[in-house]
């Protein structure tokens, strides 16, 4: 389980360049956010001297005709449901400090706006009660913008960093493919002889016996002596070697030419079939004939349907490499397909070992 588990942390390593360019955009999209929504807010503070009218002095500052006077003498282009919504009036606990504080998005028009409330605040006072102790608390360092982009772009690097790193566990977690030949080995409980490397083009290409070989063939060379390794291990003296797969275009006509050319070369005489009665390829990679080939011996029927007795050595053709001989599929038909399931593989085995 220890073993596991360090192997998912590896993995998620792995990723660590996907996570952190997540982080990243997520910081710079917080951050853009933050500036695109900036708020300011004004605050002004004073002090009154009278404590009995605190509460009346409250409700004038958030009067309408206060407000309405401060948007006037301002200047300010400003509705007044728009002033009342970012306006706060507050009492400091245990004082006689009220504090006026104005959020908007413009800083000069609710700093005008805050300016023109004192001012009209004072007046109405005096209008009221006279002379009144006013003394307004320095206000120096009281305009600033409401939301920290820092602080804004640190959570949102952090909460990149953690979303990513969730979403590729989950992705992982629910991955159920097999992508190694570990994972095949821990599943079937078989060896591996040989991985092969993926060629992304080799399916576009039109395959023939000069470009199929451009790639190394260390692999098939190693592939081919660990097949005679496992013959030897196991006192095995096995002469035919089946090479399938689930789908199409997994790489079967290319393994099967590389590992038969391999041996050949080795000085093993090697006669390769073609068993792909649909998309059959070794006759157009060997531009060999192919008016008869494996589904005309399995039907013993010709091209025209007609029927043949031919002999197995018949179907076998020459190739320019030496000690190297190739069966094509031939045309696919619908006989063939339920012959072949009536034909016994040691059967045709026993035929084709008089010409090795």
């Amino acid at each position: 389980m220890r073993k596991n588990k360090i192997e998912f942390c590896k993995a998620i390593l792995k990723k660590k360049l996907y996570i952190i360019s997540i982080a990243v955009i997520f910081a710079i999209t917080g951050i853009a956010y933050t500036l695109a929504n900036v708020e300011f807010v004004a605050t002004k503070k004073f002090l009154m001297s009278n404590s009995e009218n605190i509460n009346t002095y409250q409700e004038f500052l958030k009067g309408s005709e206060l407000l309405e006077n401060a948007i006037e003498n301002s200047g300010m282009n400003l509705s007044k449901t728009e002033i009342e919504k970012g306006l706060e009036v507050n009492l400091v606990d245990n004082t006689n400090v009220i504090e006026i504080k104005i959020t908007g998005e413009k800083a000069d028009e609710i700093k005008a706006i805050s300016d023109e409330m004192i001012r009209s605040f004072r007046q109405k006072i005096y209008e009221v009660y006279g002379e009144v102790s006013f003394y307004e608390i320095d206000n120096s360092g009281d305009f600033y913008s409401k939301g920290n982009t820092v602080v804004v772009g640190i959570v949102a690097f952090v909460s990149g960093l953690v979303l990513s790193s969730l979403f590729f566990v989950v992705c992982m977690l629910l991955d159920n493919k097999i992508k190694t030949c570990k994972e095949i080995e821990e599943i079937t409980n078989l060896k591996s002889l040989i991985s092969i490397p993926y060629i992304k083009n080799i399916k576009k290409k039109k395959l023939n016996i000069r470009n199929i070989r451009a790639h190394n063939s260390s692999v098939f060379k190693t592939l081919m002596t660990n097949i005679q390794f496992v013959d030897v291990k196991n006192d095995l003296k096995s002469k035919t070697i089946l090479i399938t797969s689930p789908k199409s275009f997994e790489g079967k006509t290319y393994v099967a030419t590389n590992l038969a050319i391999e041996f050949a070369k080795a000085g093993k005489k090697v006669i390769m079939i073609d068993g792909d009665m649909k998309k059959g390829r070794l006759a157009k990679i060997f531009e060999l004939p192919n008016d008869l080939g494996f589904s005309n011996y399995l039907s013993s029927l010709n091209a025209n349907g007609n029927a043949i007795n031919e002999r197995i050595n018949s179907f076998i053709n020459d190739t320019e490499i030496r000690n190297l001989n190739v069966i094509t599929a031939r045309k696919y038909t619908t006989k063939c397909c339920r012959v072949i399931e009536k034909w016994q593989i040691k059967t045709i085995n026993k035929r084709l070992e008089s010409f090795l």
